[in-house]
């Protein structure tokens, strides 16, 4: 009998530990990337294959992937791929045709490949708007409106993003005249590389609102949020929509034999 028990603490254990333990998928890296090759001590006028290996762990997203060699070192190209889509759980691997020069000693050369991943990314803002009277009247009633977060954090897998408003909502607005809540945004890449911000825009109730957002630097947006006319209090969630780039850098080293 005691041996069952033993049996039955163990097992019990034994499934919480597995529980436990399990990875987070919060955890995986959503896109690695790497450069490889078959060859990389090459013979003069000989030839090797470059290639890029990228694997989407992310089953949910879809990446446009652009690809170009930035130094060939003392290779010539002769054949290179096309761009390409990721989508979700998809591995794929593209292939650089490299011809070596003639020489007559070893001589060392590393061949760079710039990867562009182009994404979009969509979040919302939710900002209060509120009558001056109604809230005068709240806070008089002892049950005033509660002041919102003056920041919001947001992120993809590629992207962290950090909005800050100028005040903390609720913002008045008096009645039958409209006003305007206005943000500060900074954007970070979470898989480092160069960052590079395509365009952003904002839409309110599958209205876009042209001209209210602007990209001011390499990863600075600023926004402005109208309120229109409001009815006591009310919140307005604002869609807005980023579509950015990534570019991240690799790098193969070779040597080139004599003959």
């Amino acid at each position: 009998m005691r041996y069952l028990i033993f049996l039955l603490l163990f097992a019990l254990v034994f499934i919480s530990g597995c529980t436990l333990w399990e990875p987070s998928s919060n955890n995986i890296e959503p896109l690695t990337i790497s450069l490889e090759s078959d060859l990389t001590d090459v013979k003069s006028d000989d030839t090797t294959y470059l290639y890029l290996v990228l694997d989407n762990l992310d089953k949910n997203e879809e990446y446009d992937i652009e690809t170009n060699i930035m130094s060939p070192g003392m290779f010539d190209v002769t054949e290179g791929p096309s761009d390409t889509e990721l989508s979700g759980l998809q591995k794929e691997t593209l292939e650089w045709k490299l011809s070596a020069p003639s020489v007559d000693k070893e001589i060392s050369s590393t061949v760079s490949v710039e990867t562009s991943i182009s994404r979009e990314f969509e979040f919302y803002v939710p900002i209060k708007f509120g009558e001056p009277d109604y809230l005068r009247k709240r806070e008089q009633g002892g049950n005033p409106i509660p002041k919102d977060p003056k920041t919001y954090p947001f992120s993809d897998n590629l992207v962290s993003i950090n909005v800050e408003l100028n005040k903390n909502p609720p913002f008045e607005v008096p009645s039958f005249e409209e006003g305007a809540a206005y943000a500060n945004m900074e954007v970070n890449s979470k898989v480092g590389g160069i960052l590079n911000l395509t365009s952003v825009s904002l839409n309110l109730n599958n209205e876009i609102l042209n001209n209210k957002c602007e990209i001011d630097t390499s990863d600075t947006i600023s926004c402005e949020f109208p309120s229109g006319h409001v009815n006591k209090i009310e919140e307005k969630r604002f869609k807005i929509t980023l579509n950015y780039d990534v570019k991240i850098i690799k790098s193969k080293s070779f040597m080139i034999l004599p003959k």
